[in-house]
């Protein structure tokens, strides 16, 4: 079956709530260990499409499978640069999903303006920390017993993606 990316729209929402709520609910990724109630996540989202910040989804059928988006920063010395947020449905990992969801979203960020995309990933996900490093995000740092779930306390990696010079000189 195809998997469609494209930017969000408002008619997502309800299906890109359904996936939230099942990747928190792993437990595993996500800052969330169950979706926000629906009313907070239509408004953020709906402001994020409003506002035309680089979020793309993944459907198959008309189903979010999922989502990566980037947030820009509200403080005016840090607006070139965003916070980078993503998920797939368990079920849809290791297709190329997620590469093709991040392309596509980087390349919305840049064309946005942003020089900068920020991210936490958690040690312990090596499926998505080795995808970062394919697509070019650098280790920054790390913020130790950043994540809890479970009683568990977890390391959390900094990566950075920067815009080149040469692609600055394009837009």
């Amino acid at each position: 079956m195809s998997i469609e990316i494209r930017p969000a729209r408002v008619e997502d929402i309800p299906s890109l709530h359904r996936c939230l709520d099942a990747v928190a609910r792993e437990e595993r990724y996500l800052a969330f260990l169950e979706a926000p109630p629906f009313e907070e996540t239509r408004t953020h989202w709906g402001r994020m499409i409003e506002r035309r910040w680089p979020f793309h989804v993944a459907l198959e059928r008309s189903d979010a499978i999922g989502w990566c988006d980037v947030s820009p920063n509200p403080r005016p010395a840090m607006s070139h640069s965003g916070t980078l947020g993503m998920a797939l449905l368990e079920t849809h990992r290791g297709r190329g999903i997620g590469r093709r969801l991040l392309a596509a979203t980087v390349a919305e960020a840049w064309r946005f303006g942003l020089h900068r995309i920020e991210l936490a990933v958690l040690c312990s996900n090596i499926r998505a920390r080795r995808l970062y490093e394919a697509m070019g995000f650098q280790e920054e740092g790390v913020l130790h017993q950043y994540w809890k779930a479970r009683d568990q306390l977890e390391d959390c990696i900094l990566m950075a993606l920067l815009r080149s010079r040469r692609e600055q000189k394009l837009h």
